[in-house]
């Protein structure tokens, strides 16, 4: 079958996702004179940032070997589409912090609710991951849990832990990405 519309619309929601984290860093740029810069935020947008771009290079990978796209595999690329894109809009508020406000009490306050449309993003892919016939720690699957693992404990955790878990989220990103070619 061909995915071609199917491409289209998970780049659009790669796209749109894309612009709302652009409009949430300029917001940012534009807050920081005006108060104090939490990392956390940046760190998670640029995670976020990081899973749109593999959500969409894998999606090529993932529609390869489907030959007839049914309701429930379409609803899974939409949901996860989804999900990722309002992670993208609540990571960082679009307009400039009002004076006082810091960046790090905007996302305690509000920031956080984008990590639960990330959690959400991983928990699809291992519920249907595992539905599908694979192991509970297989590849796959146990990276899906580990980013799972730590998306939660940034939405849990206390004033430092967001950043340090978007930072080893974003570190787990790149391994995922780089180890097939340092040790196929």
């Amino acid at each position: 079958m061909d995915t071609s519309g199917i491409g289209i619309a998970v780049t659009l929601a790669v796209v749109a996702g894309v612009a709302l984290l652009v409009a949430g860093a300029i917001a940012a740029r534009r807050g920081r004179q005006a108060g104090v810069q939490d990392h956390a935020p940046l760190i998670w947008a640029a995670a976020i940032l990081l899973q749109l771009a593999m959500f969409w290079w894998g999606f090529e990978q993932m529609a390869a070997p489907v030959d007839v796209w049914t309701v429930p595999s379409l609803l899974f690329v939409a949901a996860r589409a989804f999900a990722l894109v309002v992670a993208a809009a609540l990571v960082l508020p679009l307009r400039p912090l009002p004076p006082g406000e810091t960046s790090g009490a905007a996302f305690a306050a509000r920031g956080r609710r984008a990590l639960i449309a990330l959690a959400a993003f991983h928990l699809l892919a291992v519920a249907v991951l595992l539905l599908a016939g694979e192991w509970l720690l297989g590849e796959e699957v146990r990276l899906d849990l580990v980013l799972l693992v730590l998306t939660v404990a940034g939405f849990l955790g206390g004033r430092r832990v967001p950043a340090l878990a978007g930072g080893a989220y974003g570190l787990a990103m790149v391994w995922s990405v780089l180890q097939p070619v340092i040790a196929p």
